[in-house]
């Protein structure tokens, strides 16, 4: 009986301590307010590879992210609400966290390696661009409004990539909902604005051949667009379904670059590709019964502008590229010129192998399956 009333004294003094408390102004603690909301936002180098089986090349570290920037604008105002930079850890992905912003729905811009081009006024405007500043006119989803050129006085194709001169690029905008509750989170991919072609020489003919000079007749050195083409994802989705080897999807006239007016069918210098000869020892002689291994020299890789043809997007061309080799042959001056007959364009973050032999046989167009990764090249041979 006396630990029932005990515990009814006790009840009651708890419930009077709590009303004095609440008159007097206690410690009570206050409603936690809701986090910040934050977003989350990973880059990735994409390596599309079309035309090509493998996108290893010697190069291809160099090819990646070095520096990147990253653009948060709120979708109602039109405000760029972050800003971020910064040199990344790894040339194949960045991760950013914790990006502070309000809520609501945001654009999500990205480029990377904009250093070589800050001279072009696009991206001297988009480099400028700091929290609270408009991004109207400056950063676009519509593909068609920004056009930058990676050329200036005198420079030709081919594009410049080394230790220091890192290769522009760009992801397709993205949007997301950011919220108290939910954490934004935005993957983007990077696709490079140029485009990549390596040459394999494969020596049959019974003499050494030195290469000393190349060239490449139609590639243009206008303007191209500052965003990535929209129709990449559909036409990488194609090309799975496709297989490997199989490079019908992207040969289509439905995923031939846009390029800006007046780039079209552009007529331009060769590129001439002096430097640095090509040398291929001669091919052992032909044995019955035995399989000879030829000379070959690969990796020899140079970049170019996303290029078509055609002087209008919807036009299928009857022009084809032209290649041109100047080659010691036996100690005689040779020249022939090739045609890549598949190939009417070529596009940004393409990397085309062209494979070229050379004999001392009749002229021969290899079969798509002979050579998977670019097909119909010819045989180049000397005139004996």
């Amino acid at each position: 009986m006396k630990t029932y009333y005990l515990l009814i004294h006790i009840l009651l003094l708890s419930a009077v301590c709590a009303s004095c408390s609440k008159e007097e102004g206690g410690n009570t603690p206050e409603p936690e307010l809701p986090a910040t909301p934050k977003l989350s936002i990973e880059l990735n180098s994409r390596d599309i590879a079309t035309k090509a089986d493998d996108d290893y090349t010697p190069t291809k570290e160099l090819e990646g992210i070095y520096d990147y920037y990253i653009y948060v604008v709120d979708a109602a105002t039109n405000q760029v609400e972050a800003a971020v930079s910064g040199t990344a850890q790894s040339v194949d992905k960045v991760s950013v966290d914790d990006i502070e912003v309000e809520e609501g729905k945001k654009y999500v811009f990205a480029f990377a390696n904009l250093k070589r081009i800050e001279s072009d006024p696009i991206i001297t405007d988009i480099l400028k661009l700091t929290e609270g500043a408009s991004a109207y006119g400056i950063l676009s989803n519509d593909q068609t409004t920004q056009a930058v050129s990676f050329f200036a006085g005198k420079e030709t194709n081919p594009l410049l990539v080394d230790g220091t001169h890192h290769i522009p690029m760009s992801a397709l905008m993205d949007s997301t909902e950011v919220s108290a509750k939910e954490r934004g989170y935005v993957k983007l991919d990077l696709y490079r604005m140029f485009a990549k072609i390596e040459f394999e020489f494969t020596n049959k003919y019974e003499g050494e051949v030195v290469i000393e000079e190349i060239k490449m007749d139609g590639f243009q050195n206008g303007n191209v667009y500052l965003m990535p083409h929209k129709f990449f994802p559909a036409m990488e989705t194609e090309m799975e379904k496709d297989g490997v080897g199989n490079y019908k999807a992207q040969d289509k006239r439905d995923y031939a670059p846009f390029l800006p007016s007046g780039s079209y069918g552009e007529i331009v210098q060769p590129i001439v590709l002096n430097g640095e000869t090509i040398t291929l020892d001669a091919a052992p002689k032909k044995m019955e019964g035995s399989t000879p291994t030829y000379p070959k020299s690969s990796g020899h890789i140079y970049y170019v502008n996303e290029t078509d043809l055609a002087t209008t997007r919807e036009q299928t061309p009857s022009t084809r590229f032209q290649i041109s080799l100047l080659m010691t042959m036996d100690d005689e001056k040779v020249t022939k010129p090739i045609s890549l007959p598949n190939h009417t364009y070529i596009r940004r973050n393409d990397h085309m192998i062209i494979p070229i032999t050379i004999s001392d046989y009749p002229l021969n167009w290899p079969s798509a399956t002979a050579v998977p990764r670019l097909p119909a090249i010819p045989t180049i041979c000397k005139q004996v």
